[in-house]
């Protein structure tokens, strides 16, 4: 059986879910719930397969086992999903709308230009204080990175903020949708 190293020292484990003690080169057992015990201190053995081999850290969201057996903790029975859900994009006329309100009826928008499209967007929302209001909210740190001046794609906005790469994209959608419905209930945008 092939062990690969984790973040925590001393500690190795397998893509099938059996966990390593490297110093004692010991097995260590696994509870049922997935639960195993080093140092005292008790880890949970799916998050830190999630976070060995898909490289990303659990913050919210829920741990799914696609078969249904909560005790197969094969790295292929494992799923992430986060608390934001199924999340549409956002309505692209109303984005367009609320760019010409700030800029001029007259602007040229070319979604395709996406360093001047994600830059218009960031002066609108600095306008609104919209990082200010919503800075209680989940990932909006994530949705903040989007606007950067090296404008991330989703995959490497992933990276950046150790959340999956869908999570990245629906953080987008989320706020973006804000944004529109914001705007719609200041009457910027029509419904």
């Amino acid at each position: 059986m092939i062990y690969h190293e984790t973040t925590i020292k001393g500690i190795s484990i397998s893509r099938s879910g059996s966990v390593k003690n490297t110093v004692t080169d010991k097995v260590l057992k696994v509870t049922k719930r997935g639960y195993f015990i080093h140092y005292g201190k008790t880890v949970n053995l799916p998050k830190l397969m999630l976070e060995t081999f898909r490289g990303f850290n659990i913050k919210t969201g829920q741990l799914y086992f696609i078969d249904g057996n909560r005790q197969n903790f094969n790295i292929d029975n494992l799923e992430y999903k986060t608390k934001l859900g199924k999340i549409q994009p956002p309505e692209e006329p109303k984005i367009i709308s609320i760019i010409k309100f700030y800029f001029g009826k007259s602007e040229m928008i070319n979604v395709k230009d996406v360093f001047k499209y994600r830059m218009q967007l960031k002066i609108i929302l600095e306008q609104r204080n919209f990082f200010d209001k919503n800075k209680n909210i989940l990932n909006i740190n994530v949705f903040r990175d989007y606007f950067s001046i090296d404008t991330p794609g989703y995959k490497n906005l992933s990276k950046r903020n150790s959340i999956t790469i869908n999570d990245a994209r629906r953080t987008v959608y989320f706020f973006l949708g804000k944004l529109i419905e914001d705007c719609e209930n200041d009457k910027i945008v029509k419904q």
